[in-house]
């Protein structure tokens, strides 16, 4: 085969790759973001497990990445108003204590509906390396 005629089939198949990967990303990416309930703090627990049984280990990554961000966010939240306590008037404390109470509560919540994510994910053959790495927050 001539040079050239190499540099034109390499060329081409890695448009076509590059094309393949983006489309197949791009149907992932629409056909979890249908349902909107799989990636919000509010869903029930219930509802949430029920949503993701249809779902391929593809999409289940998408969904863990964003529960891994709702978490992250919560527990952002927990350390700032941990942060304002060390340096909040005597006045300021309770109310930040009982705000730190629930916002505890609440991501312990996350906490279980983030690991059933991850759960589903590695029983649909998600890497074993990646979700059980994502597990620790």
């Amino acid at each position: 085969m001539a040079p050239l005629s190499k540099r034109l089939l390499i060329c081409f198949t890695v448009v076509f790759l590059s094309l393949a990967t983006t489309i197949s990303a791009q149907e992932t990416t629409e056909s979890v973001s249908i349902s909107t309930e799989l990636q919000s703090a509010k869903t029930d627990q219930e509802v949430l497990s029920i949503l993701m049984v249809p779902l391929t280990s593809e999409e289940l990554a998408v969904v863990a990445n964003a529960w891994q961000g709702i978490v992250h966010a919560q527990m952002d939240k927990i350390a700032n108003i941990n942060l304002k306590i060390l340096t909040a008037s005597a006045t300021e404390i309770d109310a930040l204590r009982t705000q730190l109470s629930t916002m505890t509560t609440e991501q312990f919540a996350l906490q279980r509906k983030y690991q059933s994510v991850l759960k589903a994910w590695g029983r649909k053959g998600g890497p074993l390396k990646t979700w059980r790495a994502m597990r620790i927050i």
